[in-house]
């Protein structure tokens, strides 16, 4: 687990989860942090910094049209 999981008591899988589910509206960090505060209500920082690892994984995913080996 990652620091800002082990702090705000979350795992990697929730995480995605949540935020993938959200990839189809918005995308500005407000929006993405108003929802991931609604269920973890703890360690913006945290998750902000998380969120900006997912946009890159998703920036990756999206070059190589889903086929990362």
């Amino acid at each position: 687990m990652k620091k800002a999981e082990k702090n705000c008591g979350i795992d990697e899988v929730n995480v995605i989860e949540n935020y993938t589910a959200i990839l189809d509206g918005p995308l500005n960090d407000d929006d993405v942090l108003d929802e991931m505060k609604k269920k973890y209500k703890s360690n913006i920082a945290g998750l902000k910094k998380e969120i900006n690892d997912l946009k890159t994984t998703e920036k990756i995913m999206r070059t190589y049209n889903g086929r990362l080996k």
